[in-house]
């Protein structure tokens, strides 16, 4: 037999089917043997002239002619695998599951040069699924470490979490279509982290950060891991060019869950060593659940437009003419309360910094324009910028200053929180009305740079709104480290134009800069903001 590809089943309607696929133009397969291999010591004697250019593996396969065939867990492929990688034979093996084989699909990984392609997947998704998985298995001549991506397969894993069931699918690198891969209805670890962290007082505990970590890492691996398989995972992050180039997503349309830490390590913590976390690696998408009115962005890009217009809005507290105060009285709900409210001096390093590269880019990339509302001779800040965002447009409004908010459970109450016209008083100004004026001002991006500006009832006012893209900081963060995320954010976003891109640009900075003092880090929970899962969320 010369062929140069041959299917090894014992079925010969498996063998029809695939050969069929296998044929199709859009493929580009050709040389497939017209016999099928029977069993694997065939497949064997065909794999050992070892100038063979793919097998096809079922999974169910018998070990010798007139054997059982294996409809268990996979004993003879995964055995036959494991023959010829130890005899040196490289022949890349594309195995077709029949039903969930985890210690085959296991070990289905790129060291092997196996994967893994389900038949319930196969047949569903045909083409479609099989030209992805034959690239990450046969990678074109020109791959190198320098240009490590593989174009074709997949960039793109996202978990949309319902109440009842959670969707792992897959997304490629050159079109928005998602194939939808798992199901599952095991939602313990969300609802229980959503449960824990919904409690703002947990963020002031003294080891918070392990918590979170433990709570995103369960839920990271019973709904991506657990829901791909380690072995694809493997593939799909080599065939990417690493982590950091692979966009995961998190859809969150029962806002009882939005407050789950859905931040986790990719894999196991070895030691004292963290794990690559999602947290600083990916946007999150989150959406309200028919049949909340969510409106309609103006916005269909991720990008930027050649000249963007930029609203800075400045939030100081503590510079009323009159003197600073230590305690300033914050109406909520028509009840007083003293909060302390400092002066921040990352405000002004922001400011600052957005002058300096309007400057650097020019006016025909970047129009900018300040809005500081501490200039007290503004008698009322809530009506400036009332008056700024309904009556003028911008594509990005970026607030810095302080916010407030009793929690995240999506009834609480979120405030930013504006200088008041008397001294010791500080105004309150609704999340709900920020967003309303931001979609009004026709924002594609809304950069709320304050402590606990991320919470469940930002996500939900933005969405509703639709305004498309948001970033805040979930819980406290110091004001070096808000200025340095912003400055390398903005800085990466006026070079590539992509919102995501520049995410990942900041989230990277931020994780070089991160100590392991727990009461300093940066920890970001971004608002990456759709109304629908495909749309404008690709790196």
């Amino acid at each position: 037999m010369t062929a140069k590809i041959c299917i090894a089943t014992a079925s010969q309607d498996l063998f029809d089917s695939l050969r069929l696929t296998l044929a199709r133009d859009e493929i580009g397969l050709t040389a497939i043997g017209t016999d099928r291999l029977p069993d694997a010591q065939a497949a064997r004697a065909w794999l050992d002239s070892r100038d063979r250019t793919l097998l096809i593996l079922d999974s169910d396969l018998p070990p010798t002619t007139g054997g059982n065939e294996d409809r268990s867990n996979g004993t003879h492929a995964r055995d036959l695998l494991k023959q010829v990688r130890r005899s040196g034979i490289t022949t890349p093996i594309l195995v077709i599951m029949q039903g969930c084989l985890l210690d085959l699909e296991a070990d289905c990984n790129p060291d092997n040069r196996a994967i893994a392609l389900p038949l319930e997947k196969l047949q569903r998704f045909q083409a479609e699924i099989l030209k992805p998985f034959l690239a990450m298995l046969m990678p074109p001549e020109n791959k190198t470490d320098s240009n490590p991506e593989i174009p074709g397969t997949f960039r793109v894993i996202e978990v949309d979490f319902c109440r009842d069931r959670s969707t792992c699918s897959l997304g490629y690198d050159d079109k928005p279509t998602l194939l939808e891969w798992e199901q599952t209805k095991q939602l313990r670890s969300v609802r229980l982290a959503a449960r824990v962290f919904s409690n703002m007082d947990v963020y002031s505990q003294r080891g918070w950060i392990d918590k979170v970590r433990m709570g995103g890492e369960a839920v990271f691996g019973s709904h991506v891991m657990d829901a791909i398989g380690t072995g694809l995972f493997a593939h799909i992050e080599r065939a990417a060019g690493g982590l950091k180039r692979l966009s995961f997503r998190y859809v969150i349309t029962d806002p009882e869950l939005y407050p789950a830490p859905f931040e986790g390590s990719v894999r196991g913590r070895e030691d004292s060593q963290d794990g690559p976390f999602v947290l600083l690696s990916a946007p999150v998408v989150r959406r309200l659940a028919a049949p909340a009115v969510i409106g309609v962005s103006r916005h269909r890009t991720a990008e930027l437009p050649p000249k963007a217009r930029v609203l800075f809005i400045r939030s100081q507290m503590s510079e009323h003419p009159e003197g600073a105060t230590e305690d300033d009285q914050l109406t909520v709900r028509d009840m007083p309360k003293p909060l302390s409210f400092r002066r921040l001096d990352s405000i002004d390093v922001e400011l600052n910094d957005m002058k300096t590269l309007a400057k650097a880019v020019g006016s025909d990339r970047m129009e900018f324009e300040p809005l500081n509302l501490s200039d007290f001779q503004t008698k009322d800040a809530r009506e400036c910028l009332r008056r700024k965002l309904s009556r003028d447009k911008y594509d990005l409004v970026h607030y810095a200053g302080h916010a407030w908010s009793s929690g995240f459970s999506g009834r609480e109450a979120n405030l930013l929180v504006l200088p008041g016209p008397k001294l010791g008083e500080a105004a309150g100004f609704p999340i709900d009305e920020f967003a309303e004026l931001a979609a009004e001002a026709e924002a594609r991006f809304v950069y709320l740079s304050a402590c606990r500006g991320s919470t469940t009832r930002s996500v939900q006012s933005f969405v509703a709104q639709g305004v498309p893209h948001a970033l805040g900081f979930r819980c406290n963060v110091e004001d070096a480290r808000a200025a340095a995320f912003a400055g390398a954010f903005y800085s990466s976003l006026f070079e590539s134009r992509s919102l995501c891109r520049s995410f990942h640009a900041a989230c990277a900075a931020a994780r070089r800069c991160l100590d392991t003092d727990e009461q300093s880090p940066i920890w970001v929970t971004p608002i990456m903001l759709a109304q629908t899962a495909d749309w404008a969320m690709r790196v």
